[in-house]
């Protein structure tokens, strides 16, 4: 695991996954931006705005946002 803090919180990384289960993106509208779960799908950054790690995820492929671009309100669609 890095001890770099840039690559451990996602900060240095490009989000191209985002979670659009409907529970978890109701959930995530009282979220703060930004303060959603981070994982790893097939090598790339992934957000869940719920910030509800452990339960059942719908992920999609987004155009690449940085952690700071994520706007919870936003909806989100896939890239062309």
């Amino acid at each position: 695991m890095s001890t770099d803090p840039t690559v451990a919180d996602g900060s240095s990384g490009m989000i191209q996954y985002v979670c659009v289960s409907r529970p978890h993106y109701r959930a995530g509208r009282s979220v703060p931006d930004g303060r959603g779960s981070l994982t790893i799908i097939q090598g790339r950054w992934a957000y869940c705005a719920a910030a509800r790690p452990a339960e059942k995820h719908e992920w999609q492929e987004i155009q690449p946002v940085p952690v700071q671009g994520i706007r919870h309100a936003r909806s989100w669609t896939a890239p062309a």
